[in-house]
């Protein structure tokens, strides 16, 4: 919230520069986007200093906010951000100690002032203005600066005497400005800023070099308007307003006379232009007539030299179609010829073939008879030595499968309950007995005999290969 204003201001026309105290820190930011009262502008904001012997604050955190230069002071002297009051070295020009953001500050330590960093328009309306031609004016200038160094600008100058300089800067610069031009000149310079391009250069650089060492930077210096005595407005419009129209009867007329000489311009170069393609004309019948003739001449020695050409050709041609028959002939000749030895040679060739492969055949036939024979030796050879091989072990198995028949039995004997054991004496007895073999013993015989010799038979390689049982 607003507490009131530090300095006061007299009277002053246009805008007033001020100092503005500020009850905390976040109420600039409510100050920037409040509307200005009247043409006041707040370019130095101070806050309330907490020194004191009870003094003290809870949160020692203080957030200095941006677009701002802060001024901190610890017990009211001004400090550096190394802690050193008198230390000057990191006071570098444009720059400020501490920047925006968060800080700890202890109770000691606080923020006394924020200046502004924005750009300031600065308005001031003079009267009583004297032009060249001794017309009294009245100008409403203004100019645009921003402070580049808070500090700098605080003891060095200030608001209220910011704006007094400004003020007396601005006045003689406009009656300087004034005294050399006159009245009409003053009144085109209306919304015009003078940067130092312009007629006046050594004013607005003159006003730079003053106030750059303050901490504040002049930008430009604009006339916003011009105000002359309102019979003298009229004058200076009736002036231009029949300047203009003088201007816009010469200009017709003159455009009158560069009609007329256009037309008679044209007219003349139509003439000319007519007697000219005449010339050519004629010239250019003259000039078809020779080259007809010319083309006629051409033509004729062109046919010329096309009949005995076309004679040549054809004469050529002619004896050429004869050598090439002449060629054809020879080439068939040699073609019948070149053929008849080619088949007979072919033929005895192919004679030679047949009776090669006759004999060849024959030679393999029995050279494969021969073979066959040699192996079937060879595998009846091998057949003998198996058999003698295999004797014993068909006598073994023989024997030994008639064991096993001679088990069976006698299993079959054990199993039997109605088989009754016979005595010593019966036995005796019964040793004169013989057994006659009826049809069963027979066919149980020649079983034994065929599955001896199907199973026991060792195997016989086969000449055409294959393996099969004798």
């Amino acid at each position: 919230m607003f507490v009131g204003a530090m300095t006061a201001t007299a009277h002053r026309p246009g805008t007033h520069l001020i100092e503005l105290a500020i009850g905390h820190l976040d109420d600039v930011y409510e100050e920037a986007v409040m509307p200005r009262q009247g043409q006041k502008i707040a370019i130095v904001f101070s806050l309330p200093s907490t020194q004191g012997p009870c003094s003290c604050r809870a949160n020692w955190l203080t957030r200095i906010p941006s677009g701002y230069f802060p001024i901190v002071t610890r017990f009211g002297k001004f400090m550096t951000s190394s802690g050193d009051p008198d230390d000057v070295k990191n006071q570098k020009n444009g720059e400020e100690d501490y920047e925006a953001g968060g800080h700890f500050f202890p109770p000691w330590k606080n923020v006394s002032k924020l200046v502004t960093q924005s750009v300031i328009v600065f308005e001031v309306p003079l009267g009583d203005i004297k032009t060249k031609d001794n017309v009294t004016a009245a100008l409403n200038v203004l100019v645009q600066f921003k402070i580049v160094h808070g500090r700098k600008f605080l003891e060095k100058c200030g608001a209220d005497k910011l704006d007094l300089l400004l003020r007396a800067h601005m006045d003689e610069h406009s009656r300087s400005m004034a005294s050399r031009m006159e009245v009409r000149q003053l009144y085109d310079l209306q919304g015009q800023d003078t940067d130092g391009s312009q007629q006046e250069p050594g004013e607005l650089s003159q006003m730079k070099a003053t106030f750059l060492p303050l901490g504040v930077e002049v930008l430009d210096f604009t006339v916003k308007s011009v105000k002359i005595n309102n019979s003298l407005v009229k004058h200076m419009q009736d002036k231009t307003g029949f300047a203009s129209q003088t201007l816009h009867l010469d200009a017709n007329q003159r455009l009158a006379m560069q009609g007329l000489d256009n037309v008679m311009e044209l007219q003349r170069m139509d003439e000319a232009g007519l007697i000219r393609r005449l010339e050519e004309e004629e010239k250019g019948q003259k000039v078809l007539a020779t080259i007809d003739i010319d083309i006629a001449v051409e033509k004729a020695q062109k046919q010329k030299e096309l009949a005995l050409m076309k004679a040549d050709y054809e004469e050529d041609v002619a004896e050429l179609m004869n050598n090439s028959q002449l060629e054809v002939q020879d080439l068939n000749n040699q073609r019948d010829s070149v053929t008849r030895e080619v088949e007979a040679k072919t033929g005895k060739e192919k004679n030679e073939l047949l009776a090669d492969a006759w004999m060849y055949r024959r030679t393999q036939e029995l050279e494969k008879v021969m073979k066959s024979a040699e192996n079937v030796a060879q595998a009846k050879k091998l057949v003998a030595g198996a058999e003698a091989d295999a004797a014993d072990v068909l006598k073994n198995r023989r024997e030994f499968e008639q064991q096993l028949k001679r088990l069976d039995v006698f299993e079959s004997l054990a199993k039997n309950n109605n088989l009754r054991i016979a005595g010593k004496s019966e036995v005796d007895a019964g040793a004169n007995l013989s057994f006659t073999p009826d049809t069963v013993d027979h066919l149980v015989q020649a079983g034994l005999q065929w599955a001896g010799g199907k199973f026991g038979a060792p195997l016989q390689q086969p000449l055409m290969g294959g393996t099969r049982r004798r």
